[in-house]
């Protein structure tokens, strides 16, 4: 049984990710600018300063992709997680 499916071509494909891709970025600094003002309140309100500026204590974690077994991989971008310690 065929399947009947339409296919975008790579010029399509690349505006509508430049465009979603733009989005993304756009919204990322907005959440980010906004929880870095909930922390800094968060801060403020615990009385947590070093030399004079609000901070807390975070863990950071980052690694990326890489195969080990015979096969050659290396990943062009790595990711990374952020906690925030209570």
């Amino acid at each position: 049984m065929p399947l009947y499916i339409t296919v975008i071509n790579a010029t399509k494909f690349s505006t509508l990710e430049k465009s979603i891709g733009e989005e993304w970025i756009a919204i990322a600094k907005k959440e980010f600018a906004t929880a870095h003002a909930e922390e800094i309140e968060l801060a403020k309100k615990d009385n947590q300063y070093h030399h004079g500026l609000p901070w807390i204590r975070v863990i950071i974690d980052c690694g990326w992709s890489k195969r080990s077994l015979g096969h050659s991989y290396n990943a062009n971008s790595g990711k990374s997680l952020t906690t925030n310690v209570m």
